[in-house]
């Protein structure tokens, strides 16, 4: 009898004992507050190609998607960069003769450094890199038009080993999300077709030419990590509000020194105003602020 809580919750999805909805919330009791490492499946990978794929890219992709058919991170954050995004340096080379991406990681800075599931587990990862193309009749060098995001394939789907020309890892245990497996990537001239750049918000033709979304458009590339980023603002409400619980229960138990009329016991740590400002006013008043806004 298979007695892991993670291990039982599983098995209840996969017997479609539990609906669609509910799999997240038996994952989250089994396995804590720090999650798993493919909840950025469902909190990136899936939201970008429901939000930057083209009509035809999201029947092709999205129901292996949603089926868990294939499993997928994001790959923004580089060794060199992260959130200064136009710092990226992976780069994405195109070749109108053969309608291909020639994906590359030029530089030690350039390895993509820290997404959850890169190292390990994801077949699939969004790509952030420079798209270059070909010099035109006007121009005399490759022109940069800037970082787009692709969908490429890391792993075989039936060996799980890494493709040709993909090199990742393990980065290691981090603080804050221990049960997360965070990675590294570098990929060495990979051949990706022209239809692996996500397209509703751009594309390239196939003569090289850059399609540029409208202006008022132009950074929905960046809605993925800009929703999370937001949702870290709203989750920091109920970490502190479990901090502060905890140091609340201690503090009402735990006395020090003597009460100041001479009685025989001793003061409770949570009546000294300098405590209880520090544990209640403050952190429970900008929990509230936080989950208002």
């Amino acid at each position: 009898m298979k007695t892991s809580a993670s291990i039982f919750c599983l098995d209840l999805v996969e017997c479609s004992i539990a609906t669609k909805g509910d799999e997240g919330r038996f994952l989250r009791l089994a396995l804590g507050p720090d999650g798993h490492t493919m909840m950025i499946h469902d909190a990136m990978f899936l939201p970008t190609l429901y939000t930057q794929c083209s009509d035809e890219q999201r029947d092709a992709w999205l129901p292996a998607a949603t089926n868990y058919a294939i499993l997928g991170c994001y790959g923004q954050t580089e060794m060199g960069h992260g959130s200064n995004v136009t710092g990226l340096e992976t780069v994405a080379v195109y070749d109108p003769a053969s309608e291909t991406f020639d994906l590359h990681s030029p530089t030690i800075t350039s390895t993509k450094w820290w997404p959850a599931a890169l190292g390990r587990t994801a077949t699939h990862a969004i790509i952030h890199a420079r798209v270059v193309l070909p010099a035109s009749g006007t121009e005399d060098r490759n022109s940069d038009v800037g970082v787009r995001p692709f969908l490429v394939q890391l792993r075989d789907l039936r060996t799980h080993e890494n493709l040709p020309g993909v090199e990742s890892g393990d980065i290691g245990p981090t603080i804050g999300v221990v049960a997360l497996e965070e990675g590294w990537c570098r990929f060495t001239h990979v051949q990706l077709p022209r239809i692996a750049m996500l397209a509703r918000h751009g594309h390239v033709t196939k003569e090289g030419t850059f399609v540029r979304p409208p202006r008022k458009f132009s950074k929905r590339t960046y809605a993925t990590m800009m929703g999370v980023r937001a949702g870290m603002v709203a989750s920091s409400a109920s970490l502190l509000g479990r901090a502060a619980t905890i140091a609340v229960r201690f503090c009402a138990v735990r006395r020090q020194f003597r009460v100041p009329n001479g009685g025989k016991s001793e003061t409770q740590v949570l009546d000294y105003p300098q405590v209880s400002l520090g544990i209640l006013d403050v952190p429970f008043s900008r929990s509230c602020d936080s989950t208002s806004t």
